[in-house]
């Protein structure tokens, strides 16, 4: 037993010494290369992960392309009978328009007579032209038969063109017209998902080591000195191609026709809070509109910083519901003191576009969107305490991002009475949508968050990544558990939306199939103007369907329509909203659900006892 085990023990000693000593070969030999710069390092590069639509439609993508050649010495040397598979490979590449048969010949015979180890057969060949490639003589036999490949890696394509482009972002030049990547450029990304999900989109690259051989040809190294690529991870949006497109028709038109600045519409599902498109068109730096800023997640590019963007009167239904958590029903009414109001201590007025409305209910002066109404109200509620107006905005969720999967959200601006600039106008002011600094997604998510009974749920654009086959989901917290407001809060805002739809601004809406509740939007851009004729306008509206049992939620802003044309919510937004609506109940066959809210009625005297202010 000992001399049979010592016998083992000297075979193993043996072995590690053999194997120990050609590892120090090769690293002598490999040093002595390196120290010739005859052996170079080679990037083997991991392709970056796909970008893909919720039905699994490509969009964003970076192929592989291979540059594909022959080793002519070498494949003469290795392959039998090799003039006549050397025949039949250059009559397949003949065929397959890749080479012409007898200048291949001619090429290949130069290269054998010469001593050069490479003829180049098809260049920027794509992975399915090399897979036939690789089928023909010779080359079937691989790269220990002369077989020669190089990968080369392309720059970030879209294969649907601008749609959703801000969205997806863009990595390194990709908009350079050279599409192929010089040796080590790296791909750097710039925005939108390729930033914020780079870490598994990027993959990690390898390498090889090549040793130089005469006429400018080097030859692989074993593959004990390679380090294959970790390739990078698909991931898959919530991204509808086709309600992107649908979102993206709908506002271009209406641009063209107001000739706006720019636009942006956000289509979120109200449950689940997947965006299924988010359209961002402007012309900031051409004459034609382009995907060159997100309006929807970022706010107004032409103010300094993170970017001021004022609601406007969609931020009336804070303002409504604060008083609603505070016992006010719709039917209490206000005097609208006949469109015109001094606000006290301050020579501010605020007008309505709408006079003469008089006393009426706070229904009535939302689906009217008067101003006067809620800042009179908010004023006389609010004045002593403002900070109990500004807890309710809070508690709605409006003071913090939207936490949508998109890096660099800017943060709302809420004013306060701690801030310098707070004043006797501020209160009124902030009541229909001034003073304050919320992006359209931040509205959205409002919104939203009333349509889906109270729940509070962040926007999100990714669902999954694909690694190895496998579709794997990517967890976050994006759902709250606690509602924003009470549930007589939230049967109240309902009421009045869809008010503002069956009786107010949002009328042009009644004739559709699918019922709609919402609010329309119209803010002055430039106030601090003494012209009125230059005033600059932002049009817009938010809004969900059905009514019932809402689906979908959504925001259209225009900004800087052409006032000859029109420059009301009502006129601008509204229409483009519909249009998707419409779009909607065709692609979804949206089905109309009896109402959740049928047990509460409104149907209450404004004599029985209602406040009046």
């Amino acid at each position: 037993m000992n001399r049979e085990l010592n016998i083992k023990l000297t075979i193993v000693l043996i072995s590690f010494l053999c194997f120990g000593g050609l590892i120090i070969y090769s690293l002598i030999y490999i040093s002595d290369d390196f120290a010739k710069n005859s052996v170079t390092p080679k990037i083997l590069y991991a392709s970056r992960g796909d970008i893909y639509s919720c039905n699994y439609q490509l969009m964003s993508t970076s192929p592989i392309m291979y540059n594909i050649g022959i080793d002519p010495v070498f494949a003469k040397q290795k392959n039998k009978n090799f003039e006549a598979k050397l025949e039949a490979l250059s009559t397949y590449l003949d065929e397959a328009g890749f080479q012409d048969q007898n200048k291949f010949l001619q090429n290949i015979k130069k290269c054998i007579n010469r001593d050069q180890r490479y003829l180049l057969i098809k260049r920027q060949a794509s992975i399915y032209e090399k897979k036939e490639i690789k089928k023909f003589p010779i080359l079937n036999k691989g790269k220990n038969y002369g077989y020669v490949e190089e990968i080369i890696k392309t720059k970030r394509f879209k294969p649907n063109n601008i749609l959703a482009s801000k969205v997806l972002g863009r990595v390194d030049s990709y908009e350079k017209d050279n599409m192929y990547l010089q040796f080590g450029e790296k791909q750097k990304p710039k925005g939108g998902l390729e930033f914020t999900y780079d870490f598994l989109l990027r993959g990690q690259d390898g390498y090889f080591l090549q040793k130089k051989l005469k006429n400018n040809v080097s030859k692989p190294l074993p593959s004990i000195y390679t380090i294959p690529p970790k390739h990078g991870k698909d991931i898959v949006t919530t991204i509808d191609l086709k309600i992107q497109e649908l979102a993206h028709n709908s506002l271009i038109y209406q641009l063209n026709y107001f000739d706006a600045r720019f636009g942006t519409i956000i289509i979120m599902e109200v449950e689940t809070g997947h965006i299924k498109a988010m359209v961002n068109l402007g012309k900031l730096n051409s004459s034609t509109f382009k995907e060159d800023w997100n309006y929807g997640v970022y706010g107004n590019p032409l103010f300094n910083n993170f970017k001021k963007m004022e609601p406007g009167s969609t931020f009336k239904l804070a303002s409504y519901m604060a008083y609603f958590e505070d016992g006010g029903t719709p039917y209490d009414t206000i005097n609208t003191m006949n469109g015109v109001f001094n606000v006290p201590n301050t020579k501010k007025k605020i007008i309505d576009s709408e006079k003469n409305l008089g006393v009426i209910s706070f229904s009535e002066a939302f689906a009217t969107s008067s101003n006067v109404g809620i800042a009179r109200l908010i004023l006389k509620k609010y004045q002593k305490n403002p900070n109990q107006f500004l807890n309710h905005i809070k508690t709605f969720g409006l003071a913090k991002k939207s936490n949508i999967d998109l890096n660099r959200e800017p943060n709302p601006y809420i004013s306060n009475p701690k801030n310098t600039g707070w004043s006797e106008i501020s209160l009124p002011w902030m009541s229909y949508g001034y003073g304050l600094n919320l992006t359209p997604l931040q509205i959205l998510v409002f919104y939203n968050a009333v349509a889906n009974n109270g729940i509070r749920v962040s926007p999100k654009l990714v669902t999954h990544y694909i690694d190895e086959g496998d579709t794997i989901p990517l967890i976050r917290n994006f759902i709250s558990d606690e509602k924003i407001c009470s549930t007589e809060t939230l049967k109240k805002a309902h009421y009045i939306l869809r008010y503002a739809i069956t009786e107010g601004t949002g009328k042009k809406l009644n004739d559709l199939k699918t019922s709609v509740s919402g609010k329309t939007g119209t803010t002055v851009t430039n106030y601090h103007s003494k012209e009125s004729k230059n005033k600059t306008y932002q049009s817009s509206f938010v809004g969900f369907f059905p009514s019932e049992k809402p689906k979908y939620s959504c925001v259209v802003l225009i900004d800087n329509p052409s006032p000859e044309k029109g420059y009301y919510g009502s006129d601008v937004a509204l229409p483009v909203f519909k249009r998707i609506v419409e779009g909607l109940t065709y692609l979804d066959t949206i089905k109309i659900n009896s109402s959740v809210f049928s047990d509460y009625s409104f149907n209450q005297s404004i004599n029985s006892g209602d406040k009046k202010l």
